[in-house]
C-alpha cells in the first residue's frame, strides 16, 4: 500500500466549502506520480525511455463525506488486480478514521501511439508486492 499525505488547499474548495468533485482525479494522479517513485521509477521514464503510457479508461469516486479547507488527509493507494495489459488502482481518501472517498481507476499499459501492450515483466512483479 501507498500513503500520501497532503493538506487540501484553498484553490481546491467550492463556493459551497467543500473540494470540488476534479480535484480528486488531479489528487490521485499525484499519488500514482509518487507510488511510482516509490516502486524505483517514474512515468516520465516509462514515457521517455521505454515509450509506454498507462492511461486511464476507467475512474470510479464514491463520495461518503467531503473534504474541506485545510484538512488533513491521507489517500492511501494498491493495486487490486494486474493483468496482462491491464490494471486496477484502487484509493481510499481518508481524513481521521472517516473514509471520505472511494476510488478506483483502470489503466492500460499502451505505445505512445495509444495501441495497447503487456506491461513490462519487472513492473508487473513490482505491482503484485503491492496488491491488496
Amino acid at each position: 500500500m501507498f500513503t500520501f499525505q497532503m493538506r487540501v488547499p484553498y484553490s481546491d474548495i467550492t463556493a459551497g466549502s467543500h473540494v470540488y468533485y476534479s480535484r480528486y482525479l488531479e489528487w490521485l494522479e499525484a499519488v500514482r506520480t509518487e507510488a511510482f517513485r516509490e516502486m524505483g521509477t517514474t512515468l516520465e521514464e516509462y514515457q521517455t525511455k521505454k515509450k509506454l503510457m498507462f492511461p486511464v479508461v476507467e475512474c470510479l469516486l464514491k463520495f461518503n463525506k467531503a473534504a474541506r479547507y485545510d484538512d488533513l488527509i491521507d489517500i492511501r493507494s494498491w493495486f487490486s488486480e494486474v493483468g496482462k495489459v491491464k490494471f486496477f488502482w484502487d484509493y481510499e481518501i481518508v481524513r481521521d478514521a472517516d473514509i471520505l472517498v472511494d476510488s478506483k481507476t483502470l489503466h492500460i499499459c499502451t505505445t505512445l501511439d495509444e495501441k495497447p501492450v503487456r506491461l513490462p515483466a519487472d513492473l508487473v512483479a513490482e505491482m503484485k508486492q503491492h496488491i491488496r
